[in-house]
This record gives C-alpha cells, sequence and structure tokens, in this order.
C-alpha cells in the first residue's frame, strides 16, 4: 500500500473515531460541526464562478477538502470553503466536502454531498428565419440555449421588417406591409447579463400575383371600346395575353393590359387572360364581353307631301337594336286615307288636303322601343279644267 493510500486511511480512521467519540467528549463545549450547504448553483462555460460553503458550529476556523469526487474542470475549492473558477466544461459534477473544525485534541468534522451542473455558454440556436409574404400575419419565435434562463430579447442593430416586432419573449410578429429583405441583429440577455448576438434577414415577399378584374362592362357594337384590366402582386411590371378563347371581333388585348377596339358585331364573348409578372410567375382569370347592339333610333326625321286622290307609300327607316322591327302610331293620326303598316310603310290615297303631325313607335325583338315626332302634309290636288268638251250652239 502506497504512502498516500495509506494516509487516506488513516485520515478516515480518524474522522470515524472523532465522530464516535466527539458527543461524549464534547459535553457543555461547543455545538456538533454541521455543513448548512446543501446545494450549489449552477455554473456556465466560460463564466467566472464562486460559492464559499458554510457551516455552523464547531471550532473556528473551519477547513475544507474533497475527499470523495471531483469538481468541474475549471473550479477548485479553498481551504476557506470557496469554490472558485472559469469552468470550461459543461456536465454536472457530485462529490463530498469534508469540513473540519480547529479543536485541538479530536477535531469535529462533517460531511456533506453536493453537484454542481455547468451549463454550455449562452448562444442563439436560430440561424436563418422563414419569409413572410406581405398582408399576411408572420410569427415566429427565436432560440437560445446555454447560459441561466430566463432569456430577454431585443433587436441591437438594424430594423425588422416594417409591421413586425420582436416580443422580449423572443416572438418575431406582426403583419408585413412592405415586400423587402430586411438584416438586423438580434441580441438575447440571460439571468447572469450574458448577452450575445446574432445577425439574420428576413425576407417579406410580395403578396402572390392575382388578377383583380372579376368583371368587365359591355360595349356596344359601332362604339369605341377601352377597359383597363387590373392585377396585384407578384413582381411588377405585367405582361398581358389572351390565354384561351377570343375577344369580341373589333377588339383586342394590349400587353400592358388594356383591351380597346370598335366592336363590329352584337355578342358576348367569354376568353381567359394571362398576366406574368417580372418574375416569370403567371396567373389565370375567365372574362366575359357582352357586345350589345346599337341603340334603337328611327333614323326618318321626315315625310315627303302627299296629294289628295295621289295613291301614297312611303317607308319608314329605323337602326340600332335587335331587328326584325315592328311599327305603330304612337299618338296623333295619320292623314285621312293612309294607314301605317307593321312593316313600316305608310301608304294609301289622301282624300282631304291637311297638315297632320303625329308620332310612330318602332319596337325591336328584344321589346326595346323608340318613337319620333312626324308631319305629312297633303295637298290639295293640282288646279287643271276639268270641262273636256262643249255643248253646240245654234
Amino acid at each position: 500500500m502506497s504512502i498516500i493510500n495509506s494516509q487516506h486511511v488513516a485520515r478516515k480512521l480518524v474522522f470515524l473515531l472523532a465522530g464516535l467519540l466527539a458527543p461524549a467528549i464534547l459535553v457543555g463545549q461547543a455545538a456538533p460541526l454541521k455543513i448548512t450547504t446543501t446545494s450549489l448553483p449552477a455554473g456556465t462555460i466560460g463564466v467566472p464562478y464562486s460559492q464559499t460553503l458554510t457551516a455552523k458550529g464547531g471550532t473556528t476556523p473551519i477547513s475544507w477538502t474533497l475527499p470523495i469526487g471531483s469538481l468541474p474542470a475549471g473550479l477548485t475549492l479553498a481551504a476557506g470553503g470557496a469554490i472558485s473558477g472559469t469552468p470550461t466544461t459543461a456536465g454536472s459534477r457530485s462529490f463530498t466536502v469534508l469540513a473540519t473544525d480547529s479543536r485541538s485534541i479530536i477535531p469535529d468534522v462533517a460531511t456533506a454531498a453536493l453537484t454542481i451542473a455547468i451549463t454550455p455558454p449562452l448562444a442563439i440556436t436560430t440561424s436563418s428565419l422563414p419569409a413572410g409574404t406581405v398582408g399576411v400575419a408572420y410569427s415566429q419565435a427565436l432560440a437560445a440555449g446555454g447560459g441561466s434562463p430566463p432569456y430577454s430579447w431585443a433587436v441591437a442593430s438594424g430594423t425588422l421588417p416594417v409591421g413586425l416586432t420582436l416580443a422580449a419573449g423572443g416572438i418575431i410578429s406582426g403583419t408585413p406591409t412592405t415586400a423587402a429583405s430586411s438584416i438586423f441583429t438580434v441580441r438575447v440577455t440571460d439571468s447572469a447579463a450574458t448577452s450575445p448576438t446574432a445577425a439574420l434577414t428576413l425576407t417579406i415577399n410580395p403578396p402572390p400575383l392575382a388578377i383583380t378584374t372579376s368583371s368587365l362592362p359591355p360595349g356596344t357594337a359601332g362604339t369605341a371600346y377601352s377597359q383597363a384590366l387590373a392585377a396585384g402582386g407578384g413582381s411588377p411590371p405585367y405582361s398581358w395575353a389572351v390565354a384561351s378563347g377570343t375577344l369580341p371581333v373589333g377588339l383586342t388585348l394590349a400587353a400592358g393590359g388594356i383591351i380597346s377596339g370598335t366592336p363590329t358585331t352584337a355578342a358576348s364573348s367569354s376568353f381567359t387572360v394571362r398576366v406574368t409578372d417580372g418574375a416569370a410567375t403567371s396567373t389565370t382569370t375567365a372574362l366575359t364581353i357582352a357586345i350589345n347592339p346599337p341603340a334603337l333610333v328611327i333614323a326618318t326625321s321626315s315625310l315627303p307631301a302627299g296629294t289628295v286622290g295621289v295613291a301614297y307609300s312611303q317607308e319608314l327607316a329605323a337602326s340600332g337594336g335587335s331587328p326584325p322591327y315592328s311599327w305603330a302610331v304612337g299618338s296623333g293620326a295619320l292623314p285621312a286615307g293612309l294607314t301605317l303598316a307593321v312593316g313600316g310603310t305608310v301608304s294609301g290615297t289622301p282624300t282631304t288636303a291637311a297638315s297632320n303631325t303625329f308620332t310612330v313607335r318602332v319596337t325591336d325583338s328584344a321589346a326595346t322601343s323608340a318613337t319620333a315626332a312626324l308631319s305629312l302634309i297633303i295637298n290639295p290636288p293640282a288646279l287643271g279644267i276639268t270641262t273636256s268638251s262643249l255643248p253646240p250652239g245654234t
């Protein structure tokens, strides 16, 4: 057996004997020695550690040793009971401390089993953040490890995307309002006032590309038409095209999104338009344009005069609307002897010289009507000698 082991065994026997005999010998003297430190706070790698062991009773000064186990790497136990140093390795170490008082004959001793946990240094473990989208609620928790929780977070430099904030608890949240990429530095502070930082980037994407035009106003055949299509999101500028179907005859879609031209035919056309943004993202939507016929109007503005006793025939004219047309006298009356046919012809043989004012109505196949006031003059018959022969005289 080595000298060191012999000394260790002898020392233990002394401690055992002291423990058995001390109560009998020390009656009426100092109270038995007792270690009052029952636990030790955790330490952190790289952060200086200092904690003093305490005891009561016995005769001071008290001397401290470490008979069983070992302290975490980087820490030492001074004879005065101070555990100090800078931990270098994470982990939990259990050990036994021995307190010995200063009695000259048989010192009083006490032991206590203790543990010190050494945590890694405080570090921010979040290295990247997911992208957000303009107008869409965003929430992301930052993470840290080591050190001495709880943690408190703040923006150390730079700025978060507009609309977002960082709470002390480490949550970045809000609704971003602007598409951009923001670079900033966050700081986390633990209860030991350790404050590491980390640079992060958060990209806010524009809202998804979408066509916002959902319907188009009708047009009229023969009348110039112009309507702009609209889109949002994505990455402007936008480029437009007809993806399928056809526009009404006479209309075209420009790359800038303007449907224009002069439609020539009354009809309803369904088609699909496609918009493509600057990032080559595309989306489509189905649209319809109804081209109405031109407005129904009566084109006849005046009628030629007629003559009593002379057959009369004049056709009224209309345009627009949806042929065929149906005609009728709306108010007033035609000259005596004349009638208005459903097909629009004023005819007959006038019998009375006069000037008549009346209103005609035309109705198309869509039940749309138009009226016009007209006048028709019937002249008396032409002056003529009606005597064609004379009787003989004597």
